[in-house]
């Protein structure tokens, strides 16, 4: 059998704060089964600002960051079996005036 592999890797994304970033990998197989997204090294929760999506049976994976804050700059990893791609994602304050105070 051939082994899979990533035809596409993830990309550098960088992003606005408050906006969105996506990155996108594709594999020359479906892979399903095991894949996981990692921040840094963390495994990506999802929930509200963080989705998981993959298509074309697990051909193309994508992950999209929602409401980014500078302190989410990290890097973006996507494991899938013994298949390996990273990017980094970037944000860039940009909403001074609209600072939430938690």
């Amino acid at each position: 059998t051939a082994k899979n592999t990533v035809v596409r890797g993830l990309e550098n994304v960088e992003a606005l704060e408050g906006g969105e970033a996506l990155f996108e990998c594709q594999l020359s197989q479906p892979e399903v089964a095991a894949h996981t997204w990692l921040l840094d090294d963390e495994p990506v929760r999802t929930s509200e600002n963080a989705e998981v999506v993959f298509f074309e049976n697990g051909l193309r994976h994508l992950l999209l960051l929602k409401n980014l804050r500078p302190q989410d700059s990290c890097r973006v990893t996507f494991l899938a079996g013994d298949m390996v791609t990273s990017a980094f994602l970037t944000v860039r304050g940009g909403l001074e005036h609209h600072h939430h105070h938690h």
